[in-house]
């Protein structure tokens, strides 16, 4: 092999992303970004090339220094309006650094945050700072999306498994935490969900509605009850309540039960598919709900109603990283079950010392880095990222420019 071929990477290769049960570039989840409406060609393409014919008025008097630092410490929906005031005001804006980066490379997670009316809760400064850290707030691996109500980067793994990353429907926090509307509205963080395609099983789901985060909800019904304690315990109170009076309705209803003829039938029904009164009565009252809804995790709708796509900034090589998996630990070899975890390039390498080598699509301990289909050893893991961090990157983005 001639000193300036690089061997394939068995990591890299089509089929490899094509057997990856929870992603790679045939199976990504379904999230947010995913159902946003198709981007119209905005009206300042057309006089980008104009110099303004307005001012910012007394903002003129200021320092383009001053201005910088104090636009990114505006909301995310106040620097969006501010920007759509006039021509200059989109220069300075578009010339702040961390909106820049934030535009250039997360149009999406900007777009995702006003569609679903959350523009007030985080600032541009901060949504810049979670761009440019690669890794989970949970569980420290390389995390890939992002939580929009806590502005929380965090991983598939994650954010389809902790409770804190399931927002609620907002009759469901009003009955969980014992919260008031005016309370919901004026503590909790709500907004209001994307008619679309979510999960990697694509369930759909054609109408809006409001969720709210449940972190932001738990912390109104404390603030609302005094404790933790006299919220669980006023929950406690008006479930019993309701019970109550449930029982008492079903029992008059029992009481004065009777079938009803309400239209004629095309066959005569067998005398064992009437019901008894007591059983027609009790089908006729509504239950309470007692319990809290079911949660299906990794394919529960409204965990990814929430969360869209982050890649990761770094800030001083400036480039961006998406994230890729491992082809060897896609069905559980070697007992790691880790075919949903992705890897910055460096983390890949921490990845191959810990487990070593890949052959044959295989982790074995006994080798440093990757074999190609001749089973032999490409490179170790120290010299990894020196010698392939740019075929990986050209890999991965080949794939997805494919649609792989």
């Amino acid at each position: 092999m001639a000193p300036t071929e690089q061997p394939p990477l068995l990591g890299f290769q089509r089929e490899d992303f094509a057997y990856i049960p929870w992603g790679g570039i045939l199976g990504e989840p379904y999230t947010l970004d995913s159902n946003l409406p198709a981007l119209r060609t905005p009206r300042e393409k057309a006089d980008i090339h104009q110099p303004p014919k307005y001012g910012l008025g007394n903002l003129d008097a200021m320092p383009l220094e001053l201005l910088h630092s104090i636009l990114p410490q505006l909301d995310i929906l106040s620097i969006t309006r501010f920007r759509r005031l006039n021509r200059q005001a989109r220069e300075i804006v578009d010339s702040v650094p961390q909106y820049k980066a934030l535009r250039t490379h997360t149009l999406h997670v900007l777009r995702s945050i006003l569609l679903l009316g959350a523009g007030q809760w985080h600032t541009c400064d901060t949504l810049y700072k979670t761009l440019c850290t690669p890794w989970c707030t949970d569980c420290g691996d390389f995390g890939d999306y992002l939580y929009i109500p806590s502005n929380s980067r965090v991983c598939l793994s994650c954010f389809t498994k902790a409770k804190k990353y399931l927002p609620l429907r907002h009759t469901d926090a009003l009955r969980v935490f014992g919260l008031t509307h005016e309370a919901l509205r004026s503590s909790a963080r709500m907004m209001r969900s994307v008619a679309g395609t979510y999960t990697t099983n694509r369930y759909k789901r054609n109408e809006r509605f409001l969720l709210v985060d449940a972190e932001s909800g738990r912390a109104a019904g404390i603030q609302l009850h005094g404790s933790a304690e006299a919220m669980e315990q006023h929950v406690a109170d008006v479930q019993a309540r309701k019970q109550q009076a449930y029982e008492e309705r079903l029992a008059a209803a029992k009481k004065a039960a009777s079938v009803p003829v309400t239209r004629r039938l095309r066959r005569p029904r067998a005398e064992e598919d009437v019901e008894a009164p007591e059983e027609y009565a009790e089908s006729r009252v509504r239950a309470p709900r007692a319990e809290e809804r079911y949660d299906h995790e990794e394919t529960e709708p409204l965990r990814y109603m929430a969360v869209v796509r982050m890649p990761w900034l770094d800030r001083r090589s400036e480039r961006v990283e998406k994230g890729f998996y491992c082809a060897a630990c896609r069905n559980g070899y070697n007992g790691t079950k880790n075919w949903w975890r992705k890897f910055s390039v460096a983390s890949f390498d921490e990845h191959l010392k810990v487990l070593g080598g890949i052959r044959d699509r295989v982790h074995h301990s006994d080798l440093r880095g990757f074999a190609g289909k001749d089973g032999q050893v490409i490179g170790d893991g120290e010299s990894l990222y020196a010698r392939y961090g740019s075929t990986m990157l050209a890999l991965v983005a080949e794939a997805e420019k494919r649609g792989w």
